[in-house]
């Protein structure tokens, strides 16, 4: 079923020609392909998490995506760390979905969670605002400052506890503030 609807997509795409059409046509059929990466990317994380939630003892969803999309081992990780991620962050998993956060900015945002919290990243509504307006690396310079910010003022405590950091479960694993977005390779 989900491979006769991408099947029918990629091919609409496909056909897409940009041959002779204006600069402006050009640039808004780039934006629109940012903003389908963006739903691919999100659509990707969906399927990754739940096969992930299986008890099934299947292998893990890093080892599929490894194995499906031939991408590299860390490829793989960074991939299967960035869906637990945002199963556990709505508004930065819609903001993907959107096209609004791209995947790089998002896997950023992935990391600073481990840094702080899951739940601080997706809060922060001027932070999720911010990184989807600049590119990048710009995004990626803002991020290590929202989170120096945090850290330094003490602002990282979760209010409902009092703790600096909160528990998060991400795959098979119990992690601390989210500790996914860090590590080198998923259980």
């Amino acid at each position: 079923m989900f491979a006769t609807i991408v099947d029918r997509v990629a091919e609409k795409i496909r056909d897409l020609s940009p041959a002779g059409a204006p600069r402006g046509v050009l640039v808004d059929g780039v934006a629109a392909l940012a903003r389908l990466r963006g739903v691919l990317d999100f659509t990707e994380a969906r399927f990754t998490a739940a096969m992930g939630a299986l008890d099934d003892h299947g292998i893990g969803a890093a080892a599929v995506l490894r194995s499906v999309t031939r991408c590299s081992s860390r490829e793989a990780d960074r991939r299967a760390r960035r869906a637990d991620a945002l199963a556990l962050m709505p508004e930065l998993a819609a903001g993907l979905a959107e096209g609004a956060i791209p995947s790089e900015t998002v896997d950023a945002l992935v990391r600073a969670a481990g840094s702080v919290s899951p739940e601080a990243v997706d809060t922060d509504k001027k932070l999720l605002a911010a990184c989807g307006s600049r590119p990048a690396d710009l995004s990626a310079r803002e991020i290590r400052d929202w989170i120096r910010r945090r850290q330094r003022t003490g602002d990282a405590e979760d209010s409902s506890t009092g703790n600096a950091r909160t528990e998060a479960r991400c795959g098979s694993a119990t992690l601390t503030g989210c500790s996914c977005a860090t590590s080198s390779s998923t259980p």
